[in-house]
């Protein structure tokens, strides 16, 4: 019998030949399902798709990264410590790369879910878990000044990736204050309720016509460059018209006489019944002409849009302006996007 068999004996007295599990090998297995129980929910939390939510619950979602990831990190500093006392504070020298790892794999695979991978949460996640090493280190100090030090340290660690959020819930009341000017492009945080694709968006003072700055879209040559108004107040329902001021001019910007054609800025609105289908929705074609010009859109056009019912004002998801399949570069400016 070698050194790692036993014999067990059986309630009739037979004996068996076993394998021996010494104490440190069931101490390792414990360890690691310890680990991965509190590492697979906090996966399942971060890589479960989710419905359509509005900017205050997204809001609320980015302010539990960092908390999460520094809960967790302490937790599986706790665990390792219990069931191996002797490797104390050395056990964060494997913790702290691996919850920094877990965290940036994480967000790369929520774009397999449905979600999106942001460099805020990225960045959250990890000074979460910088927090955590903060707390936990504090443990093994006998300074009560170092201590509270640390302790501080890891609060305003935890505070600092809670500001951006912290400025869209600022930004939600204020865009509901500021109805019925639905942009205006006075903040930088403003300009979250806005998603670019395949175009560039900056704030300018050019082609203002209401506060100091207004946007400025440069399109690139693809087949739906735009921008969208992902996060509009809702409720359309108290007004009759859409109206934004445009101001357009070519990739030459000496020669603003020349007429844009076949472009056309295209405006489409959505609301949240939409079935993702063309005739579901409302599109209104603008002339991409050099020069200033008021786009005005009744809003019974938009409501009696859809081909098998009528668009809910009430619940209005998406505006959008894009160009379809653009012969040329185009920049165009939006500002003073209202309701009357």
């Amino acid at each position: 019998m070698t050194a790692n068999d036993h014999l067990d004996t059986r309630a009739d007295g037979t004996s068996v030949r076993g394998t021996l599990v010494r104490p440190h090998q069931r101490r390792s297995a414990r360890t690691v399902l310890a680990i991965l129980v509190p590492l697979a929910i906090l996966a399942v939390l971060l890589l479960s798709p989710l419905p359509r939510l509005n900017r205050g619950f997204r809001a609320v979602l980015d302010l539990g990264h960092a908390p999460a990831f520094a809960a967790v990190t302490v937790l599986l500093h706790q665990i390792v410590c219990r069931l191996h006392p002797a490797s104390g504070a050395r056990s964060l020298l494997l913790i702290t790369p691996l919850m920094i790892g877990f965290g940036l794999v994480t967000e790369v695979l929520q774009s397999q879910t449905g979600r999106n991978f942001t460099l805020h949460d990225a960045v959250a996640n990890t000074m979460g878990v910088a927090a955590g090493v903060c707390w936990s280190v504090r443990c093994y100090l006998t300074h009560g000044g170092l201590r509270t030090r640390l302790s501080i340290a890891s609060v305003l660690i935890l505070v600092i990736p809670c500001i951006w959020p912290a400025l869209t819930f600022v930004d939600i009341i204020r865009q509901q204050a500021e109805m019925p000017v639905l942009a205006s492009f006075e903040t930088d945080v403003e300009l979250r309720r806005w998603a670019p694709h395949d175009s560039r968006m900056t704030r300018v003072p050019v082609g203002v016509t209401h506060g100091e700055r207004a946007l400025r879209v440069d399109l690139s040559v693809t087949e739906y460059p735009g921008v969208t108004l992902a996060w509009p107040v809702d409720d359309w329902s108290a007004y009759d018209h859409l109206v934004f001021d445009l101001f357009v001019q070519d990739e030459d910007e000496s020669d603003l006489g020349e007429l844009i054609e076949p472009d056309y800025l295209i405006v489409k609105i959505e609301d949240i019944e939409h079935d993702g289908e063309y005739e579901d929705r409302f599109h209104h074609h603008v002339p991409l002409k050099p020069g200033k010009q008021a786009v005005r859109i009744p809003l019974e056009d938009v409501a009696a849009a859809p081909e098998n019912r009528y668009m809910d004002l009430r619940n209005i998801s998406i505006l959008q302006f894009f160009v379809y399949r653009p012969t040329k570069r185009h920049t165009f400016y939006i500002d003073h996007v209202r309701l009357e």
